[in-house]
């Protein structure tokens, strides 16, 4: 499923209205930056300087319907 400029504005907001903070990183910041023409995404990156993935994951724990997390990135 691909993910639309919406999806990734409700992602922020989301995380934001939580109080997480996070950066724009790979294809979407390319495109947001206009470094490439808009496409279907398959998922956003986001950069989060945090000591621990905590505040994250109650953020978007009752997400799950919406966002899903590719755990394979979590570093």
């Amino acid at each position: 499923m691909a993910n639309t400029l919406e999806t990734l504005a409700a992602a922020l907001k989301l995380l934001n209205d939580s109080g997480v903070e996070c950066d724009v990183f790979g294809g979407w910041a390319e495109e947001v930056l206009g470094l490439r023409e808009p496409w279907q995404h398959g998922d956003i990156d986001l950069v989060y300087q945090g000591a621990d993935f905590a505040q994250v994951d109650k953020a978007i724990r009752h997400q799950h319907e919406t966002f899903s997390e590719v755990a394979g990135k979590r570093f």
